[in-house]
């Protein structure tokens, strides 16, 4: 996965507690070409765990301002987790597929919504706009020999 400067939404968002915008706001007019013709992920890392006992659902929504609100146009969801420090511990990882068709709404922005219900509380997180998603999971069996 390479990360381009240009396209990182939050490096590390400030406590999420409630529904919110998170991070910064990407002008799609200043970034050019991004991805055109290939498949576009959000890459969103929680830097510390969410509590709390509410949800939390990650939303890339797009806009034809430079605000991002929770009536704007979703392009992309994750599921909807619970925040009780094990559906989104420390590290994990949320990769979200955005729908470019969705996206054809002549929108110029792009950001981050997190939509909460009940309690949340702690939860930070980073979030990045990708080509290709790295998970990190790659297994390989014990004893193997790779030969140079």
């Amino acid at each position: 996965m390479i990360t381009d400067k240009n396209l990182i939404i939050a490096s590390n968002s400030g406590a999420i507690t409630t529904s919110v915008a998170v991070g910064d706001v990407l002008d799609l007019a200043a970034i050019r070409e991004v991805g055109e013709g290939k498949t576009l992920y959000a890459f969103i890392h929680v830097n510390t765990a969410f509590a709390g006992g509410g949800t939390v659902t990650f939303q890339v929504k797009s806009s034809a301002n430079d605000t991002i609100a929770a009536a704007d146009t979703t392009i992309g969801s994750s599921p909807t987790f619970t925040s009780d420090g094990t559906n989104l511990p420390d590290n994990k990882v949320v990769a979200i597929k955005l729908n470019p068709q969705l996206g054809l709404t002549g929108d110029q922005y792009l950001g981050l919504w997190v939509a909460t219900t009940g309690t949340v509380s702690t939860g930070t997180i980073g979030a990045c706009v990708v080509l290709d998603i790295q998970d990190g999971l790659k297994y390989y069996p014990t004893n193997i020999v790779i030969d140079d």
